[in-house]
């Protein structure tokens, strides 16, 4: 995933639930745990649990009606990460 990972959850009317999502952190965070962040369509932000290997993180939602555009933001990573094979 890219830093600001947009995406959207489209409702029908307001609805209260769980998101769940699935991470793995990449060669790029160079180990470290990773720390994310959700910002909520109305731009509050909300701190995900750092997150050490592939695991699902959980985060309560309460969505008005419409499209409801969500991002993900990461801090840290981008580290260089060496070609493999020559490439």
């Amino acid at each position: 995933m890219d830093n600001n990972a947009r995406f959207s959850i489209t409702l029908p009317a307001r609805q209260s639930g769980v998101l769940a999502i699935d991470f793995e952190p990449g060669p790029g965070i160079a180990g470290k745990p990773l720390e994310a962040d959700l910002v909520l369509p109305d731009g509050a932000t909300r701190k995900l649990a750092p997150v050490t290997g592939r695991q699902k993180i959980f985060t309560p939602l309460d969505l008005p009606q419409g499209i409801n555009y969500l991002t993900l933001r990461c801090a840290g990573g981008g580290a260089s990460i060496p070609a493999i094979g020559g490439r």
